[in-house]
């Protein structure tokens, strides 16, 4: 799918209105199982997503939660029907609640979601192949986990980070270089302009740990390793703005990806032009896919938004809420990137 976005704000997203296209031009031939009663929940199921998504474009931050998590949840049935072979594959709930402790939550950021056993959304995981949740979340921890709120983060947003990937060079030993940035810096160790990087150090074995460990909670990322290690630096890089990089290798072998796009798309997910390597939540083998993450976010919000209002009238008020501009851009963000995601789901290019 060509990613047409061209402006700042839409971090080369393809517009909204290519992706519904894009859906639509799908229907008349679902993919996957979509045939006979599955094509009729396919069909229609898009039908109503669209329809909601359209109207999420025409209503404020007051209301807009609710067209858009009910229509991902109609998208979600869409694509149960391509996916889940055999019964049960028509969720009759949810499969996702809010945490109900009796107080309410003093903030956007610390209100909580916990996924069910049963219903739509560990359904939608596993046809994702994706990471669901382990038990009660915070929604500030989801935040980081969608490229688009790194523009305007909301304020106790949680240490759960994203990690944009790139493959672009091939070594002479047939490794494929992978670099690997938005690393928070603290697992480095210190370190001084007149240091030599190359230079023995006690501490660089610490750093590979950290770092090591770090990234054992990345699934995809389980077949890199670094060049050098072992006492030696292993080339991790503090960056400007709060990150840090270090480029890892992938060996090809007999069986592995030969190119970089290969490599590229077994180790990340492809979100609005950008390559990102996602985590594990649940403690599983699988990293989570954004499309999950945007139902948790989306869920949590319309809760608030339908039997809390006036916590969430309080939460968007941009004249008392340091929340309520990045609850206004994420909420026109889903408009655009929810859809592209629905539609390289669909078509097999996610």
């Amino acid at each position: 799918m060509a990613r047409l976005g061209s402006e700042w704000a839409d971090m080369g997203a393809t517009p909204r209105a290519e992706s519904w296209r894009g859906m639509r031009s799908l229907r008349a031939d679902p993919p996957g199982l979509a045939v006979g009663d599955r094509k009729a929940t396919f069909v229609m199921a898009l039908e109503q997503a669209e329809q909601l998504f359209i109207a999420a474009e025409n209503t404020g931050p007051a209301a807009r939660p609710l067209p858009l998590f009910y229509g991902l949840s109609q998208a979600g049935r869409a694509l149960l029907a391509t996916k889940v072979p055999g019964d049960p594959w028509r969720p009759r709930s949810h499969g996702i609640g809010e945490v109900r402790g009796g107080v309410a939550a003093p903030t956007v950021a610390d209100f909580e979601v916990e996924p069910k056993k049963f219903g739509a959304f560990p359904m939608v995981a596993q046809a994702l192949s994706s990471s669901g949740l382990r038990g009660p979340t915070r929604l500030g921890d989801l935040w980081t986990l969608l490229p688009d709120t790194s523009r305007f983060e909301i304020p106790k947003s949680g240490p759960h980070r994203l990690l944009n990937v790139v493959a672009d060079s091939y070594r002479t030993d047939g490794t494929i270089e992978v670099e690997l940035s938005g690393l928070p810096p603290h697992l480095g160790v210190p370190r001084s302009p007149d240091d030599d990087p190359s230079g023995v150090r006690s501490d660089w074995g610490e750093e590979e740990a950290r770092v090591r460990d770090f990234l054992s909670h990345y699934p995809s990322l389980t077949g890199l390793r670094f060049a050098t290690g072992g006492g030696q630096p292993i080339g991790f890089v503090p960056m400007s703005g709060g990150t840090a990089r270090v480029t890892a290798l992938w060996s090809e072998g007999p069986e592995g990806p030969r190119t970089t796009g290969e490599v590229t798309r077994l180790v990340a997910t492809s979100y609005a032009g950008y390559d990102m390597a996602y985590p594990c939540l649940d403690g599983g083998d699988r990293p989570l896919h954004p499309l999950t993450v945007w139902w948790a976010v989306l869920f949590g919000l319309s809760v608030l938004a339908r039997y809390e209002p006036e916590t969430w009238g309080r939460a968007i008020d941009v004249n008392g809420s340091r929340e309520a501009v990045a609850l206004e851009y994420i909420l026109e963000a889903a408009l655009d990137s929810v859809p592209e995601l629905l539609y390289r789901v669909f078509t097999g290019d996610a």
